[in-house]
Formats: C-alpha cells, structure tokens, sequence
C-alpha cells in the first residue's frame, strides 16, 4: 500500500494498525491483514534501523511507519530530516514525531518526509495533562485539541493518533480534517484502530490500559509452558529418544580411542 492508496480509504475503509517491533509478530500481522505496522518506541535512528529493513523484507507489501527518536523534537531542523531520511531509507513508508511542533513537522513535510502524529494523551508529557487521563473531556480542552488538529492538518501530516479523547470529540475531528486519524481509546469515528501487540496478546505482565483488547493471555500461557518444562527436566521426562542426536556405536568407540590416548 501506498501512503496515497492510505489517505484515500479516508471515510471508506477502517485502518488497522499495530505496534510492534518483532520478526515474528510483524509478519503474523501481515498475514493477519494488519495495514500498518508501527516500529519503535522513540528510540534512537540506530536501534530502529537494526529490526527495520529485516521487517521490511519480511512483509514487503504493508505499510511500516517508524517512530522518530525522542531527541527529534528538539534537535535541529536539518538533523529531524537526516533521521527521517534514514528511517524511509531503511524501509519505512512513514515516520512518527510524537511530541515534534507543527513547524518543525511542516519542514519534514516540505521533503516529501510522510509523517505521523499524536494528540490527547501523550504518556510522556502527561504530566503537563495533570498525569494518565483522558483530554478533551471540557470544552476548553476539546477546543484545544481541535486547534491543534487544524495546526496538524496545515502541516501536513497523513495521519494523528488520537488516545484516550472522549469519542464524540474524536469524531468532530476525524470529521473536520482531511488526515487519517488512528483510535487509541478514543471510538469507533475515527479512520482507523491503532494497539500495541503486547496489549492484544496479554504478553506482558503488569497494566493494561483500558481501551486494551486481550484476546489471549500469552503471559499466563507462558509461565505455565516454562513450568511443565522445568518439571520435565526435573522428572527426566525431557529429553527424550527425539530430542537427541545419536551416534553410531563405533564412531563413538573410536572417538574414546582416540581421547584416550590424550
């Protein structure tokens, strides 16, 4: 898919997108019919670029976006389009700046850069949203966050991550803008659902934010695998004849032969 077949399901066709960083995973998403797979967690260019082009080979028709590192936000403007140029040339359709201003992503998006964005909560600057909550449930903060969906569409963004907006809000402005808009907890309106991997899988031990969906519970599963093979270790119920490679008896005789003459 293209970054422009992306924008034109824009009130036609719901997005599915993913979060997810691993091999394995990105490709069952793939065969899943995931459209957009989303790689990294603001970290720096050289840690993305060691997992990016080996999932980019492995699922080489959906889209990748990779997420820009922390620093991008206040790093020179030169050095945003370096590392951006670096993530679409390591195989990303798209890049993600969490936290970067309008003007500095209206200069990625000058170079043709496909860019990304986040509105309501942002789990990193929460503490200036008075901590993990949802923002826009007064009109003051709805307002706020419709302002800055204008700011984001004159940049020129192709899609904002909306998390944890009251879904009405979220509506209005999915409605009201021409960039695609990724739920994450805020609604059905929105152009497109976005998760982490390790929420829909229950692969991790700890909070699950509420908006999650846990179709299974890996972790669990998990602890109970690594359980039974302990017990059969312990029982020497594992390894069995199967398990093992075996070894003609007379190599083995003259392999003693050998080492004993040492």
């Amino acid at each position: 898919m293209t970054v422009k077949e992306l924008l034109e399901k824009k009130g036609k066709e719901k997005i599915i997108a993913v979060n997810t960083s691993d091999l394995s995973l990105a490709i069952a998403c793939a065969q899943a019919g995931v459209d957009n797979i989303v790689i990294g967690r603001r970290q720096p260019v050289e840690i993305t670029l060691a997992v990016l082009p080996e999932i980019r080979r492995a699922v080489p028709g959906i889209l990748l976006t990779a997420v820009m590192p922390h620093s991008s936000a206040v790093i020179s403007e030169e050095t945003a389009i370096r590392d951006a140029m670096r993530l679409l040339e390591g195989g990303a359709d798209l890049v993600y700046t969490t936290g970067m201003c309008p003007d500095r992503i209206k200069a990625l998006t000058r170079q043709k850069i496909p860019c990304v964005s986040h509105l309501g909560l942002i789990p990193y600057h929460a503490t200036w949203t008075g901590g993990f909550r949802a923002v826009g449930k007064t009109a003051v903060e709805a307002e706020e966050l419709y302002r800055k969906a204008k700011e984001l569409e004159e940049a020129g963004v192709v899609c904002v991550e909306l998390e944890c907006i009251p879904d009405r809000v979220a509506a209005h402005i999915s409605n009201s803008v021409r960039f695609l808009t990724y739920s994450m907890g805020s609604g059905e309106a929105c152009d497109g659902q976005y998760l982490f991997a390790c929420d829909l899988l229950g692969s991790h031990n700890g909070h699950y934010p509420r908006h999650s969906i846990c179709y299974e519970s890996f972790f669990e599963k998990s602890v109970e695998v690594f359980r039974r093979f302990r017990k059969d270790v312990e029982t020497g119920a594992y390894p069995q004849k199967k398990h093992k490679i075996s070894m003609e008896e007379g190599e083995y005789k003259d392999f003693l032969e050998r080492v004993g003459k040492e």
